[in-house]
């Protein structure tokens, strides 16, 4: 379920491989990802009108909104996935910019390049039978979706300086096989 563990604060389980310097830095993923990496892509999964579960309406407060999924990616495999969920008055306001996104990364691209407000992060370890972790391993190689027992999570809300009723809500989702973060 995936309103079931989140926390204002996170810690890994004992024996996690999983450095929580991802999940804590409040960085540009695409770009820390390039820090780490040679080379990074977007795959962008969907971007179209999704009904919201009750967690999710809780800070998008409608039934169905427009959702961006995406993956960043490494040499073909995934690295993390985002879950991008826009307001009616968020895309309204933001049409032309969010419709030509295409595979650019919303934070390079909207979020820091306009200056956008960042609420403080919420954080969950996610087993597999959680639906937002389901929704991200759906659509991997099935050689990675076999070593997935748990994925670690953070989520924030971001809107313009001068517009808080223009809310996008962005889950990130963290496989567990990312290298070890280097600050």
């Amino acid at each position: 379920m995936l309103s079931s563990k989140w926390s204002d604060s996170i810690h890994t389980e004992n024996g996690d491989d999983f450095d929580i310097q991802w999940l804590l830095k409040p960085y540009n993923v695409t770009a820390a990802l390039k820090e780490h990496y040679d080379t990074i892509e977007l795959e962008l999964l969907s971007q179209q009108e999704q009904a919201l579960s009750i967690y999710e309406q809780t800070h998008i407060t409608q039934k169905t909104a427009l959702v961006r999924e995406i993956y960043l990616k490494h040499d073909h495999d995934a690295l993390t996935y985002g879950r991008v969920i826009f307001s009616n008055h968020a895309y309204e306001t933001l049409k032309d910019r969010i419709d030509t996104l295409g595979t650019k990364p919303i934070g390079q691209h909207l979020f820091y390049k306009h200056k956008f407000n960042r609420s403080n992060f919420k954080y969950a370890r996610l087993d597999t039978k959680n639906v937002l972790l389901m929704n991200a391993c759906r659509r991997l190689n099935d050689g990675l979706l076999e070593k997935i027992e748990y994925a670690y999570s953070r989520h924030s809300i971001f809107s313009p300086p001068n517009d808080s009723n223009c809310l996008i809500s962005l889950h990130e989702v963290f496989f567990p096989w990312l290298k070890k973060y280097i600050a």
